[in-house]
């Protein structure tokens, strides 16, 4: 044993230090410990090595858990940029949607492409009132041989777009000469549309005159 005080090496049990007249209160047997090295006299006291195995280690666990975290929020934004792109309203969404009143196979993009001429694609937008358009402004030729302008506008519909559809507002018509006709109701929409996608005759009345023009493929 060693002295608490000075450090002199004691025989066991006794009770005081023999260098410096320390009691040592000795009661009972204190634990071995290793001595490393002896500085100023006293000596530098070391962990006994079965103790040594017990100091703390970093959790392995925590960079997996981590890792796990990080892979789930990559899952996440994955598929919500699919489901936006699929989902949002444009361009290239409209063309490769359908109409919600037809059933058809041909995506809007492909049937205007087959029915019109020189037709532009525009996108335009309102976000102060969260209104959000899609115009389409394309030629065909009636059956007198005229060339009939057509200008037709989406709307954007968040209920009716998630599912791949896209909803027309508006359908405009103007030939060479200046008529104009404004199609409005259900009948003009789906004889105008049966034409597009399906080639069906279709007819129409000019604004303010009496008779009608019509044309078929």
């Amino acid at each position: 044993m060693f002295c608490g005080k000075c450090g002199n090496e004691l025989p066991d049990g006794a009770k005081f230090c023999g260098k410096c007249g320390t009691s040592q209160n000795v009661t009972e047997t204190a634990p071995e410990v290793n001595v490393s090295s002896v500085q100023n006299g006293k000596p530098i006291y070391c962990q006994r090595s079965e103790y040594q195995g017990e100091v703390a280690t970093p959790k392995k666990k925590l960079p997996l858990i981590i890792g796990i975290v990080a892979a789930v929020i990559v899952i996440i934004i994955v598929i919500a940029v699919i489901v936006n792109s699929l989902t949002k309203f444009s361009i290239e969404s409209v063309k490769g949607g359908s109409l919600t009143y037809l059933d058809e196979d041909i995506t809007i993009g492909e049937a205007f492409d087959n029915t019109f001429h020189n037709g532009k694609w525009k996108y335009d937008e309102d976000k102060d009132k969260n209104e959000y358009y899609v115009f389409f402004d394309g030629y065909f030729y009636a059956e007198d041989g005229d060339e009939i302008e057509a200008k037709i506008g989406f709307v954007y519909d968040s209920d009716v777009n998630k599912k791949g559809e896209f909803e027309v507002f508006a359908v405009e018509l103007e030939d060479d000469y200046g008529n104009e006709a404004d199609l409005y109701n259900d009948e003009d929409f789906v004889g105008f549309f049966n034409y597009v996608f399906k080639d069906e005759e279709f007819e129409w009345y000019w604004d303010n005159y009496d008779d009608y023009d019509y044309y078929y493929d």
